[in-house]
């Protein structure tokens, strides 16, 4: 089976042993409890998904932990509330707006007719609760009626509160080994995405028919869903799916880049750079030295050391062979498409064992062409663990 039943994407001792950590976290910062947030978005549903197992695919829903007592998962309407509670076992509640739309096995609260849930559904329930102190875990996640709704309900019941993201961040970075398992087989579906993508590139072929296919098969074996960057041409330029107009030709040079979502909903990132026909000098030599880039970063990828270390380890060999980084050349991964630490100059964050980092050094030429790189690791107390294993040679595609 390609894809996980409910209760193998994440065992319930798994979510113990998450709700056990956010709690000794939320006591070391004298919370009461932490109010979750999140939406259907690759970057902003993450530490909901995390704390519940739940697949946000759109709006805005939220989750209240508290120190003792049960959490409570606000649902947006009835059908939502219906599958978490059946399926997940989240104490789900969700506010009754319009008719028709209530089943018999949960109800909570009142409310005019809206496409949201009210802030005043949710602080009713923190009050409730006898919740004095609060910890706001993804405020950006909120809409700005919404939050600016809650913090009046909290201020008016006396209610402290603070963003709290970056506790559940720290403690997200750390990949469990049940974690672990899920991101090796994502790593494993890129790798034969990527051995697809060549047998499928060519001359004549568009670039939109070509990632179709190459979406249909990680659909295939499992994942969630799929992210794509698109890039050809003599000086590529990256777009998304709804721009792959281009009909690959005779010299293109071509990025690769696959960001799934696996069977357990761990992203993973791998970029390749392809070229139809021989490579010219330039590019030749610039990829030499991204490849440098890449292993000087993974010599980098110790417990320890911090992300401005790998940074100033892909700067070096930049400068060293007169290339610009034409963007950021990595981050973390996770449930989130992108996740801390971010690897720049500035960014001072401790590497840990069971961290998941992507390193992805793209190195400018003095005509401004790119060539381009990417690649998972685990973070292990020997070493990095390189996941995407597929090879890193420039690959050249018959004419």
């Amino acid at each position: 089976m390609l894809l996980p039943s409910v209760d193998e994407r994440i065992t319930p001792q798994e979510l113990k042993r998450r709700h056990n950590a956010a709690r000794a976290a939320m006591a070391a910062h004298n919370y009461d409890a932490i109010l979750v947030s999140g939406q259907g978005d690759q970057s902003s549903k993450g530490s909901l998904r995390y704390l519940t197992n739940w697949n946000q695919i759109q709006f805005e829903e939220y989750f209240l932990l508290p120190q003792k007592g049960e959490p409570v998962y606000f649902s947006r309407y009835v059908n939502r509330a219906n599958v978490a509670i059946k399926l997940h076992k989240l104490n789900a509640i969700y506010p009754v707006f319009g008719s028709g739309l209530q089943e018999g096995i949960k109800t909570a609260g009142t409310g005019s007719l809206t496409s949201k849930i009210p802030p005043s559904f949710v602080a009713a329930k923190i009050k409730e609760a006898g919740i004095g102190s609060l910890g706001l875990c993804g405020p950006e996640n909120m809409s700005g009626d919404f939050y600016v709704g809650l913090m009046e309900q909290l201020n008016a019941a006396g209610i402290k509160f603070e963003t709290a993201s970056e506790m559940l961040y720290q403690i997200r970075m750390v990949k469990s080994p049940e974690e672990q398992r899920w991101i090796r087989k994502t790593a494993s579906i890129a790798c034969k995405a990527f051995e697809a993508f060549k047998g499928l590139v060519g001359v004549g072929k568009q670039e939109h028919a070509v990632f179709a296919e190459i979406d249909a098969l990680q659909q295939k074996m499992g994942c969630e869903s799929s992210f794509f960057t698109i890039a050809s041409g003599y000086e590529p330029l990256q777009k998304y799916r709804d721009l792959a107009y281009r009909i690959y030709e005779p010299g293109d040079l071509i990025f690769f880049n696959t960001e799934p979502a696996g069977p357990g909903g761990y992203y993973i990132q791998l970029s390749r750079t392809l070229v139809i026909g021989k490579p010219d000098d330039e590019i030749q030599k610039a990829y030499a030295a991204v490849l440098e880039a890449a292993e000087a970063a993974e010599k980098m990828l110790v417990p320890g050391k911090r992300s401005c270390d790998v940074f100033n380890a892909i700067q070096a060999v930049a400068d060293k062979h007169g290339y610009k980084l034409s963007q950021h050349p990595g981050h973390g991964q996770g449930l989130d498409m992108f996740e801390p630490p971010i690897i720049s100059a500035y960014e001072t964050q401790e590497l840990k064992s069971g961290m998941l980092i992507i390193v992805h050094p793209r190195l400018r030429t003095a005509s401004g062409r790119n060539v381009w790189i990417a690649d998972a690791y685990l973070i292990q107390e020997s070493g990095a663990e390189r996941l995407t294993t597929a090879s890193k040679a420039l690959t050249e595609i018959e004419p």
